[in-house]
């Protein structure tokens, strides 16, 4: 039970084009970012990169456009994708060749040493929130060897469900539906989770994130409301418990995609995980 007194962690916002970025092997740009439990990679790759994405863990790539030429390898086994797509890796180095100029996501939880002291906020998790949910690990119902691909296009959007969600043994990815222009103002959505930190991948469009943190027994503690509008590509990490919507305001596509670390098993109860089986947690 967390104390009412115990503070609560400032929203981030990390805006990548005004971020000083790596190099990739082809001329492309990446950067890494932390969340509690994980570090994210994003990449924007050139035809030509070979990168390697190495974990100790089960770790995940997603690939959000369309006409895209990626391979795919690990422990020996090849997938080339062509699609959007979702991919769930099994522990070890995975080689991944890019032959047409695309942008991916890499997803690597804290129990990769590796991962732990990267990020251009790294600093801010020097010491553990006390109030973001402990990494859980849920074991596979089946042991995989090689890259699971998930193509976007292979699971339509549905009424009651809320996004296109995959997870891992970690991770929860959900990849909300596309919107065209700006998002209806009477139908916004503030909620708030306990115990989970959001990351929002804005990758197309622009938006504005309302954010409200609960006042605490603290007086100089209590912030003012936040409406902060981002571009694309950028990450919003909200902490629990502040109270939080995304509104996109782009006159063209905005593309949001939320990750969670761990799983949200409210999703998974709720059936919207569409590889939900493969793990032992599975309702």
């Amino acid at each position: 039970m967390i104390d009412a007194a115990t503070a609560i962690a400032s929203p981030q916002y990390i805006e990548f084009a005004r971020e000083p970025s790596d190099p990739t092997p082809a001329g492309g740009r990446q950067w890494a970012v932390r969340g509690h439990n994980y570090t994210l990679d994003y990449v924007e790759a050139r035809a030509g990169d070979s990168l390697t994405a190495g974990a100790d863990v089960e770790h995940v790539v997603i690939i959000p456009d369309e006409d895209v030429d990626i391979e795919i390898e690990t422990h020996g086994e090849k997938v080339r994708v062509v699609d959007a797509a979702v991919v769930v890796l099994p522990p070890g180095s995975a080689r991944i060749l890019v032959h047409r100029a695309t942008r991916f996501v890499h997803l690597v939880d804290t129990r990769d040493a590796s991962t732990v002291g990267k990020g251009l906020n790294v600093g801010t998790y020097q010491e553990p929130d006390p109030r973001v949910a402990e990494l859980v690990v849920a074991p596979r119902t089946h042991p995989s060897t090689g890259p699971e691909v998930f193509l976007l296009s292979e699971y339509a959007p549905e009424p009651g469900r809320f996004g296109t969600i995959f997870r891992s043994e970690t991770f929860l990815v959900n990849i909300l539906d596309p919107q065209q222009g700006p998002r209806d103002p009477d139908r916004l959505s503030p909620h708030h989770h306990d115990d989970f930190e959001q990351g929002s991948l804005a990758i197309d469009g622009e938006w504005i994130h309302h954010l409200r943190t609960p006042w605490g027994p603290k007086r100089p503690e209590w912030r003012e409301d936040e409406h902060r509008a981002v571009g694309s590509p950028s990450l919003t990490i909200i902490p629990p418990p502040v109270i939080h919507t995304s509104e996109a305001i782009g006159p063209g596509l905005n593309r949001l995609i939320d990750i969670f670390c761990p799983v949200r098993k409210d999703f998974v109860e709720q059936g919207w995980v569409l590889n939900s089986t493969n793990y032992a947690d599975a309702s």
